[in-house]
């Protein structure tokens, strides 16, 4: 639910729409950070789900990659920046989902989804499932009974410290091309890998 907004952005072009009820995104490789972020102070260190509604609206290559990571991390930094980050990135040029799970690490490529990125809706799950382990998958309708893929990472016991629920661009200089959409029906739930 956006009727509100209690979310802090970073630059202009992501974030909450109270009049649309959504949240504006924007991938866009322009020199500078976009993004949107909402602190959770502490999440727990073994088991987490976080689902929203991915719609991407508009999806061209440039020279180099436009590129969005949607996830959580201990840090509010774009997705060229060291982090500690559980989630999913999505990019043009090369065109592609990826599941990450970085440790002190760049989110801007992980492990590689066979399912290839386009203007369309999709219905994203990130699981963390132990201290060593997370699942990241896609699905094709909003009660997440069809799964389209998922990738299982396994990932350092040291990612202890993340809070923030983030979608943030790469702030690289611009190469041309366009990444942008909305999320929507956000649902967390802490300390379980199975949802309500």
């Amino acid at each position: 639910d956006f009727s509100t907004n209690n979310w802090t952005n970073i630059g202009t072009g992501t974030g909450v729409n109270t009049t649309t009820e959504v949240m504006d995104w924007n991938g866009i490789r322009n020199g500078t950070q976009v993004a949107s972020y909402y602190d959770l102070t502490s999440v727990d260190n073994t088991a987490f789900i976080l689902r929203f509604k991915l719609i991407i609206s508009d999806f061209s290559s440039g020279l180099g990659a436009d590129i969005i990571f949607m996830g959580i991390s201990n840090n509010t930094s774009e997705s060229g920046s060291a982090q500690d980050s559980i989630g999913l990135t999505t990019a043009t040029y090369n065109n592609y989902f990826d599941g990450i799970g970085a440790d002190n690490a760049d989110t801007n490529s992980g492990q590689r989804f066979s399912t290839t990125p386009n203007t369309n809706t999709y219905y994203i799950q990130i699981k963390r499932t132990s201290s060593t382990s997370c699942t990241i998958g896609i699905y094709s309708n909003s009660d997440y009974s069809t799964l389209t893929e998922e990738e299982v990472i396994t990932i350092t016991s040291g990612l202890t410290s993340l809070r923030y629920i983030k979608f943030t661009n790469l702030s690289a200089p611009s190469t041309g091309g366009s990444l942008n959409g909305t999320i929507d029906d956000i649902q967390f739930r802490d300390g379980f890998s199975e949802p309500l």
